[in-house]
């Protein structure tokens, strides 16, 4: 049985359809609106990530770069914010907040350890938690450990456990995927990260009334450049401000189909997209020449 077009692509596909002469010519990417991001505990007094230097050091000591393109293979790109890049109300200059940069997280990592009271960086012990085992998250564990000096346990729970301690607000550190559902940042902003409660949102162990304030006043702005520079305004308070969460990567999506499927809508970068979930697979169909084609 053949197959025709395959929508997504793991990593080691990817590498393999690379290094085929006929199928390379094929391959086609588009940048998705997912974010992959370590959410930090910041309300348990008790934990490293309740003071703000701690979370800053965590954030400044990852190398992005070299995990997108030797652990993730190019399946992703470095990120540095909730929204990616080419989102509405995307703001490149939140890059700087969370760079990989070893003397600014040496510099808020001293500060963390004498507001903490711990004798030194190997009196930290942080938990990093995921429900599955991720290489991604293996070199995160590296980088903290090798450029802070800090203890970092990683567990792997099962889904279920994971997704129960994550609405309790009971892991200190975990990786939160999280994929747009429509095109606004009222989606990946609002409905994600605003507080519902004294105990912070649904899914994080933070709050800040200010962000709450600004997501709900640009929900009812009618101006689309102020509503767009509130949600601005609003993400510097959780990427910059408060570091809510260690901002990883956005996901690249690699699809493959033979020059015979036609019908599959370019996007705005000119690049045809294929989505499972929306009008392109009523409107992909085969050309009469499909024979001719397959012999090449």
């Amino acid at each position: 049985k053949e197959t025709d077009l395959v929508a997504s692509l793991v990593a080691a596909d990817v590498q393999a359809v690379r290094a085929d002469p006929k199928l390379n010519p094929y391959l086609r990417f588009f940048a998705n609106f997912q974010s992959d991001y370590l959410a930090m505990d910041t309300m348990t007094p008790t934990a490293p990530t309740s003071n703000l230097n701690m979370r800053k050091a965590l954030a400044h000591a990852i190398d992005r770069d070299t995990m997108c393109a030797q652990v993730l293979l190019g399946t992703a790109q470095p990120g540095y914010s909730m929204l990616p890049p080419g989102f509405p109300a995307y703001n490149a200059d939140l890059k700087a907040a969370q760079v990989f940069d070893l003397a600014q997280a040496q510099d808020y990592l001293t500060k963390a350890i004498e507001e903490l009271g711990v004798a030194d960086a190997a009196s930290i012990v942080v938990e990093l938690y995921s429900n599955s085992r991720e290489a991604k998250l293996e070199f995160v564990k590296q980088q903290w450990e090798t450029n802070l000096g800090i203890t970092v346990n990683l567990n792997v729970l099962e889904g279920g456990v994971w997704g129960e301690m994550r609405g309790n607000h009971q892991m200190m550190i975990y990786k939160g995927p999280y994929e747009y559902d429509y095109v606004d940042p009222n989606n990946m902003l609002t409905m994600l990260w605003r507080s519902t409660s004294d105990a912070g949102s649904p899914r994080h162990a933070w709050k800040n009334d200010q962000f709450d304030t600004l997501v709900n006043e640009a929900g009812v702005e009618a101006d689309p450049v102020k509503r767009m520079q509130l949600y601005q305004d609003a993400e510097k308070i959780l990427v910059d401000d408060d570091c809510a969460a260690a901002f990883l990567s956005h996901n690249l999506i690699f699809q493959i189909w033979w020059p015979y499927i036609t019908g599959i809508p370019e996007n705005k970068e000119g690049n045809a997209v294929f989505r499972y979930l929306d009008i392109t697979r009523f409107q992909l169909y085969i050309k009469n020449n499909v024979d001719e084609l397959r012999q090449k």
